[in-house]
């Protein structure tokens, strides 16, 4: 019954991941879609995947600024939970 429940609760992750990477496919400097993603693959501890949707959002749009923001502001609390574990 737990696994089950569990199971429920991943594949709801995984449509909601889903759901988030395609909407990107046509908006991808969304910084609400790309936080989204971020907190679910956090919830999922997919740290990496997570690190990753900022870089890349990053490499490809430098110049945007809120899409630094929310870079800097994930790796500033990156280090903070790091240090407070």
């Amino acid at each position: 019954h737990v696994f089950s429940l569990f199971f429920s609760f991943l594949l709801r992750y995984e449509a909601a991941m889903e759901l988030c990477k395609s909407l990107l496919e046509s908006c991808p400097i969304n910084c609400q879609l790309l936080e989204a993603l971020v907190a679910l693959y956090l919830q999922t501890n997919q740290h990496d995947k997570a690190r990753a949707v900022w870089l890349t959002a990053f490499e490809k749009n430098p110049q945007n600024a809120e899409v630094f923001y929310h870079m800097c502001k994930f790796f500033i609390l990156q280090v903070k939970m790091m240090h407070n574990s």
